[in-house]
This record gives structure tokens, sequence and C-alpha cells, in this order.
């Protein structure tokens, strides 16, 4: 276990700062597991307001750009057609992102069917939205996989699938014979390295969608009083 546990009741404080829950709220958010022929397997930690609904425009941010990932296995391909795209696009903001930042299309071959798919040069994502998507996401899986919140800070987080940002080849190594944890694991997993950083104080998550959309977050976690 790591060095920042303290004991805490599971059931009635929210999972990110320890506050009164009100509500449980899904790991990942439920939007995003459309697909799934059951939902009753999904992580949930309890929560307050502030950490629960307040982000719900960036989780349908985040599906919008999840669904439109052509590095997804079939089951996150399948999750394109359970949802109103365009629909989804407009709600998030991306359809006047893509309008307003693509030069022009351009072709992708789809790896798995080698179908041809149409794809937008220049698109990039607003950061901002996604790391807080996925510190939520890594705060309430720590959570669940340790029953306490997360006694720290976020350090470092990096989408894996987005090619201009590469997590450092540290933290890869350390994920990589690390277990993955999920009831269905080529919808989501998620990866921890954190007891075998205790010296160091640092903790390490991957998180990871539909096999092609993963993401590592980095924390560094307070010191036991």
């Amino acid at each position: 276990m790591g060095k920042n546990k303290k004991k805490y009741s599971t059931t009635d404080i929210c999972y990110w700062c320890g506050n009164p829950s009100t509500s449980k709220e899904h790991v990942p958010p439920r939007c995003i597991f459309k697909a799934l022929p059951s939902k009753n397997q999904l992580i949930t930690v309890p929560s307050c307001d502030l950490h629960n609904h307040a982000k719900s425009a960036d989780d349908e941010y985040f599906a919008a750009l999840l669904a439109i990932n052509f590095q997804n296995n079939i089951v996150g391909k399948e999750q394109v057609h359970k949802m109103a795209i365009p629909t989804l696009l407009h709600s998030s903001g991306l359809a006047s992102r893509f309008k307003d930042q693509s030069r022009g299309p351009f072709m992708i071959e789809d790896p798995d069917t080698g179908d041809i798919q149409r794809g937008f040069h220049g698109f990039e994502p607003e950061l901002d939205r996604l790391n807080n998507v996925f510190e939520h996401i890594a705060r309430a899986i720590y959570y669940h996989h340790y029953k306490c919140p997360l006694q720290g800070s976020v350090e470092h987080i990096f989408p894996e699938f987005l090619t201009n940002i590469q997590a450092p080849t540290e933290a890869i190594n350390l994920l990589k014979d690390a277990q993955k944890h999920g009831e269905n694991p080529e919808a989501f997993y998620y990866q921890m390295a954190i007891d075998n950083l205790i010296n160091t104080g640092l903790g390490v998550i991957r998180l990871s969608f539909y096999e092609g959309t993963n993401a590592i977050v980095v924390f560094q976690m307070d010191a036991t009083e």
C-alpha cells in the first residue's frame, strides 16, 4: 500500500476532496460506454456535487473525441454506431473547432479493416479539458483501488493517443509489467505503479479506453505525517 493511506468510511465521503458525498459518480463517465451490453459492471465512487456534475461538459467533450479516434479497437468502433455523433460533436464544441482549425480533409486507413476513413489536418484538442477529465478519472480510480482519497497533487498528464505528447520512457517502463484492472478491459482498464515508487512519493496510473486511447497520469503523493 502507498505511504499516504488513511482510514476513511468509503460510503459517505467524496472520492476527491473527502467532503460529504451527495451522489455516485461513474468511472469512467457513463457517456462513453453506450456500446457495452451492460453498464452494471461500471465502477462507481461516492462524490460531492462539485466533483461530479460540474464536469459533465468536459466528459461529453472527451466522449466526442474518443468516438472519432480510429486507433480504438472494434468495441470502441461499435461505440461510434451507438452514438449520435453529429449531435455529440456539436454539443461538446468539437464541431466548431474542426471548422475553425482544420486545414482540410485527409484520409486515414483503419488498421483493423483496411477501410479508408476521413480525418482532418491541424486539429488541436483542448488539453485543459482533457486533463480535467483524466485527473477526475485517475483520482476516482485511486479511491476505488485503495478505498481512500489520494492525498497529493497531479504533476503531469500525458495523453498517449496524441502523437505530439509522449510520456517519458521511465513512466512507460514502470507500467510495462503492471497488472491490468477492469471488468471490461476491451472497453476500459487501468494500471498502477504506486507502491513501487514509495521512496520518491510518485505514483503513475495509465488509463486505457478501447485499447487505443490511453493517458498516463503522474502524481506526487504527500508524505505521511
